[in-house]
């Protein structure tokens, strides 16, 4: 599942690419509380735009996503 901060990482790398950086490593939260690191280069850009979307278009998704707890009180 994606966070907030791995949306923010994925921006900021965007923004050393697009001006000049020649690699920049990304962090990624991943499942357990680890990070995993990428890197990146100018070549993969369109990769990190695509990766940010999909992470703001997940985010979204899980904001919006309404949950209906139910109760059976006095049936059991």
């Amino acid at each position: 599942m994606w966070t907030q901060s791995d949306l923010l990482n994925v921006k900021e790398a965007i923004m050393k690419l697009a001006t000049g950086a020649r690699i920049v490593t990304v962090s990624f939260s991943v499942d357990g509380g680890s990070d995993r690191k990428t890197e990146f280069q100018p070549a993969q850009l369109h990769e990190l735009k695509k990766l940010y979307s999909e992470i703001e278009s997940s985010l979204q998704e899980d904001a919006t996503t309404a949950y209906v707890a139910t109760s059976f009180k006095g049936v059991f």
